[in-house]
């Protein structure tokens, strides 16, 4: 199954993803090398735990932490 990938933080990137029905959205941040603590992740616009399961057609929105002085 597909899914969208939208990554917001220093730079602005979106893809597709062909996934199996039994990842989660933690096993596709360890393919994106996104790192759970550094992000908010929503799933179709709504907050999401990382722990959750991926269906055909979802929309994961990755916003990276922003930090500075």
């Amino acid at each position: 199954m597909k899914v969208r990938v939208e990554v917001f933080g220093r730079s602005k990137s979106e893809s597709e993803f062909v996934v199996s029905p039994e990842e989660t959205v933690q096993d596709l941040m360890r393919r994106l090398n996104i790192a759970p603590d550094a992000v908010v992740v929503f799933r179709n616009g709504e907050p999401v735990p990382v722990d959750e399961g991926l269906s055909e057609g979802d929309v994961l929105t990755f916003i990276e932490a922003a930090s500075g002085g």
